[in-house]
């Protein structure tokens, strides 16, 4: 009997204990603290007001467009130099296409447009104000737009981070004492700054979120206190070569005919490139296709087929880039695409970029921590984002009065090419907080 009684007496001990193990990791599992996250948003008085527009020129002859477009933007910065002081100009990629009207019937040829964006930049807000009216009475000028930017926001994104976690802080008291629970340190914080530009003169609006977990005494999180800090560098580099992608397009009924045409055009490319000094590696074509029209296309004229051939050249000048568009401009049979600005040297300076990146992160990191009343350990994480490393999308071109800044030459058609490269490196880092 006594031997029966121990047993029970065992067996009940023992699911005792694995009742309270249950229990206990049940609680070791529990997301402990005050979870809280705050969006602070804090407005600065810009200190570059930029006015961006694009120049517009249609003709039915492709050359006369592109021309026309030319002597615009040469009126235009001759205008700026006599009326306005300490503007800079920036030029985007001037090209042209097809342009067409629209009718019930269906889409109708009407001729070619060229298009250049350009941005002014200045310090002085009134400038802006005074350019951005000037241009909107401009026939030849469309999408104008005015806004404004801080040049160097480093600082301003600081002061707003120290703002956010001023506001982690009160919003996690608030919380704890909503409930009446006792209060500890913030343990755990993630946190970032995003600078707005508005389509305003006014001011620029910089935001600091921040996400923490307040500890509550006596649950304390068993990690050590960490923060997770974010940031995107971005830096403009003048570019040392260009590559011109083109489209050899040609309509008709015969094939062979058009086999043969689109041979002629692109050698007509060639003879032009040799006098440019490219070699051979540097002009490169795709295989030749030849398609049925499909029978939309064919109600804007009744050809019933279309050749066409891709055309890739590595150019070694703004110069030359810019003066070969102009001979490309004037073949009708011919589709000007992206000019690309590339860099020699895009190793050493993705490097250059990725310190600048390092440097601020951890700047950004300190700021947070002593803003939650914590000393910066030591970096325990690093991740870097490849896919923003380097950009040249929308690669821009530099000039200061009408005359090019980063480029080697002054000439007229050296302003129809973008001639410089944004980098950018994404770093993302997690430090332990003391």
């Amino acid at each position: 009997m006594a031997n029966k009684i121990l047993t029970i007496l065992c067996i009940l001990l023992a699911v005792a204990l694995i009742f309270q193990n249950k229990t206990s990791e049940k609680s070791n599992s529990l997301n402990t603290g005050i979870s809280i996250n705050t969006q602070v948003e804090k407005n600065f008085s810009p200190d570059e007001f930029v006015v961006g527009f694009d120049i517009v020129h249609r003709n039915k002859n492709k050359s006369k467009a592109f021309e026309e477009l030319n002597k615009e933007r040469d009126d235009i910065l001759n205008m700026l130099k006599k009326t306005f002081n300490n503007i800079q100009t920036e030029f985007f990629n001037t090209y042209t296409r097809s342009d067409f009207e629209y009718t019930e019937e269906g889409r109708k040829f009407i001729g070619f447009v060229a298009i250049q964006k350009v941005e002014i930049k200045t310090e002085d807000k009134s400038i802006a104000e005074n350019l951005g009216e000037y241009l909107l009475k401009e026939n030849q000028i469309e999408n104008v737009k005015t806004f404004s930017r801080l040049k160097n926001p480093l600082q301003k994104e600081l002061e707003t981070l120290k703002e956010a976690c001023k506001s982690l802080k009160e919003m996690g008291i608030k919380y704890g004492k909503s409930v009446n629970v006792p209060l500890g340190k913030i343990d755990h914080a993630s946190g970032f700054t995003t600078v707005e530009n508005f389509n305003s003169t006014d001011s620029i609006a910089i935001k600091g979120e921040l996400n923490g977990t307040l500890s509550i005494n006596g649950w304390e999180s068993e990690k050590d206190p960490y923060i997770v800090v974010n940031h995107i560098e971005k830096q403009k580099f003048p570019a040392d070569k260009f590559t011109l992608d083109m489209i050899i397009e040609i309509n008709g009924n015969d094939k062979s005919s058009l086999y043969q045409n689109v041979l002629e055009t692109r050698e007509k490319i060639w003879n032009i490139s040799k006098e440019y000094g490219i070699k051979e590696i540097d002009f490169i074509t795709e295989s030749m296709t030849i398609r049925k029209r499909m029978s939309y296309e064919l109600k804007m004229n009744n050809n019933l087929y279309e050749a066409n051939q891709r055309v890739i050249i590595n150019l070694g000048s703004k110069w030359e880039a810019g003066n070969f568009v102009k001979d490309m401009a004037s073949m009708e049979n011919l589709h000007l695409g992206k000019i690309e600005a590339k860099l020699s040297k895009e190793d050493s300076l993705k490097a250059e970029v990725i310190k600048t990146a390092g440097g601020i992160v951890k700047e950004k990191a300190k700021v947070i921590a002593q803003g939650i009343d914590r000393e910066l350990g030591e970096i325990i994480s690093v991740k870097g984002d490849n896919s923003f490393l380097y950009s040249s999308l929308f690669p821009k071109g530099y000039a200061t009065g009408g005359a090019a800044r980063l480029g080697v030459s002054n000439d007229l058609f050296s302003m129809n090419v973008a001639d410089s490269v944004e980098i950018s490196a994404t770093i993302n880092i997690t430090a332990k907080i003391k």
